[in-house]
């Protein structure tokens, strides 16, 4: 492999730069949803929501707490924050009341951005239950004394609620700000600016969230994509939660510095990766140990294609040999990387 350079780039120029080679390619598929766009539709969707974001009165140094699965939006909402000089912290989606008020409160986010629940855990009932004023202030306009930097919430969803702002609300914003001022908003955004961050696991005391740049992260992802040798011809699926650096970072900004596709699913389940994985003709994989584990061992698994594949990614824990060979082998990747 040739030595790897680091690149001095934002995310929003690093999907430029995307963008200006591949524009008619495949971007992004959400397995399940109404939604696949090529690199150029998807750059048009991250600027509007940008744009819209900026209507609302968001400023740079400002961060946007985001609680949601896999849903559509979840990565425009990473670029588009990241244009506009705003950083996104990474929620987890398995977090309850405590956990979601600690967040808050210790991150002092001024935006917050949800879906309507997972599984059985209704997200806007819990935010009305540690947020009391949410319900009765006008859409991007609350003061609450329990969180005094909380200005916004808003929904990757249309479905309405009391004080939340939807998708659709935000990108139907976008024409009130000039191109000329969000270029100009953009200009300002700087390589070694926090970008994102990522709350730990808090094994030493209580989690603590990690500030994480545009070329940090950026050339993570990069760097694990040509050791891949991935290009604009692979399709990658991503099961992992885009909350965690595995997904958003590895994954997502792996595909986006070399053009390849991501191919992403709301939530994990063997069988639909396996169906994405057959469907879309997909030529690589992420997971964590258990991933594969539920694959290899599904009943279903000598009844779907994966000729397709040529590479995977292995981490998160442990990674025994025994485990890669069956994989590479029975799955029929020439390699897995384990980071």
């Amino acid at each position: 492999m040739s030595e790897f350079i680091l690149q001095e780039r934002t995310l929003g120029q690093m999907l430029d730069a995307t963008v200006a080679r591949f524009p008619d390619r495949e971007a992004l598929v959400y397995v399940g949803h109404e939604f696949r766009q090529t690199w150029s539709e998807f750059a048009e969707t991250v600027d509007r929501l940008a744009r819209g974001l900026m209507a609302l009165g968001i400023q740079p140094g400002e961060k946007i707490a985001l609680w949601a699965t896999n849903v559509p939006y979840w990565v425009c909402m990473m670029f588009a924050a990241a244009r506009i000089g705003v950083t996104l912290v990474a929620v987890n989606t398995n977090y309850r009341d405590s956990e979601l008020e600690y967040l808050i409160r210790q991150s002092e986010c001024e935006n917050f951005c949800c879906i309507d629940g997972f599984l059985d855990y209704d997200y806007v009932a819990a935010l009305y239950r540690i947020i009391p004023e949410l319900e009765q202030s006008p859409a991007g306009e609350l003061s609450c004394e329990r969180f005094p930097h909380l200005r916004r919430v808003m929904s990757l969803r249309d479905i309405p609620h009391p004080g939340i702002i939807s998708i659709s609300d935000i990108l139907a914003r976008a024409d009130e700000i000039s191109v000329e001022d969000y270029e100009a908003r953009e200009a300002g955004v700087g390589p070694h600016d926090v970008v994102n961050m990522q709350y730990t696991s808090g094994t030493t005391g209580f989690p603590k969230g990690v500030m994480l740049s545009h070329v940090g992260i950026g050339n993570n992802g990069r760097a694990v994509a040509e050791r891949q040798e991935m290009t604009e011809k692979d399709k990658l699926v991503i099961p992992l939660p885009l909350f965690h650096c595995m997904g958003c970072v590895l994954g997502v900004l792996g595909c986006v510095s070399c053009g390849a596709a991501m191919v992403i699913l709301e939530s994990f389940s063997p069988e639909r990766v396996m169906a994405a994985i057959q469907d879309e003709k997909c030529t690589g994989i992420y997971g964590v140990p258990s991933t594969y584990i539920s694959i290899l061992g599904h009943r279903r698994f000598s009844q779907y294609d994966f000729s397709s594949l040529r590479f995977g990614l292995m981490s998160g824990s442990v990674c025994p040999e025994p485990l890669v060979r069956e994989v590479m082998e029975r799955m029929g990747m020439k390699a897995i990387v384990i980071p």
